[in-house]
């Protein structure tokens, strides 16, 4: 299975590696091999209950689902919110307003220069 590939894997630093996945049950699988590895669980759909997410370290979130609320709801469990694809200024910009704590883009350049 690739989860105890990975955990294994010279690839992974542990103390700078995050295991992301759109599959929560491969973010349980990597949990019960090594605790302590930082996991995201990536998500294009709303999350209701991100409590219910143990297994999940962080949240990457499509930028669709970036709002001051949902970030507000994760940081208060103590989790980070990473928004993804964020490639032009008003991304960037409903980012900073909601208060999202990183993201993910295709151009850093073009948003840099923003």
């Amino acid at each position: 299975e690739i989860s105890e590939c990975l955990v294994g894997s010279e690839m992974c630093i542990r103390d700078r590696c995050m295991i992301t996945s759109f599959d929560y049950h491969s973010l349980q699988a990597v949990k019960q091999l090594d605790p302590a590895l930082e996991t995201g669980f990536i998500s294009s759909k709303a999350i209701e209950q991100p409590e219910s997410f143990t297994s999940a370290d962080n949240f990457v979130l499509s930028i669709d689902l970036i709002n001051p609320e949902t970030v507000s709801r994760i940081h208060s469990l103590g989790k980070e919110v990473i928004a993804w694809t964020v490639n032009d200024a008003y991304s960037v910009d409903k980012c900073r307003k909601a208060g999202a704590d990183n993201l993910i883009t295709d151009k850093p350049r073009k948003i840099m220069e923003e």
